[in-house]
């Protein structure tokens, strides 16, 4: 099976949730990838820490991190500069996603 087929985490700075809109493209290394929404806590990290009342801290920070579709594979490293290709300012930011869904639930 080739290493692409697994899903990988990135570690960024500079990328607020709150600057960051669904269908923004960025690239990273060779790689472009398309944010396509906010992550969401499941029961699974309340049972890591113990209390399931780490869902709400977690949605209450606005901070979720997101979800990226890759666009196109490439190789990526380490240290390699994350590029905003592409800003899609008609598109609700990843903090207000994260608000709709405090609202709604």
């Amino acid at each position: 099976m080739p290493w692409g087929t697994f899903g990988e985490n990135f570690t960024t700075e500079g990328l607020l949730e709150s600057e960051v809109h669904v269908g923004d493209r960025l690239g990273i290394g060779s790689a472009e990838f398309a944010v396509t929404q906010p992550r969401f806590p499941c029961y699974k990290l309340g049972l890591r820490f113990g209390t399931q009342a780490i869902l709400k801290t977690f949605l209450d920070s606005e901070r979720s991190g997101y979800y990226l579709k890759v666009l196109r594979e490439g190789k990526v490293k380490a240290g390699d500069p994350i590029r905003t290709l592409e800003v899609n300012e008609n598109s609700p930011s990843i903090t207000s996603m994260v608000q709709m869904i405090k609202r709604s639930g």
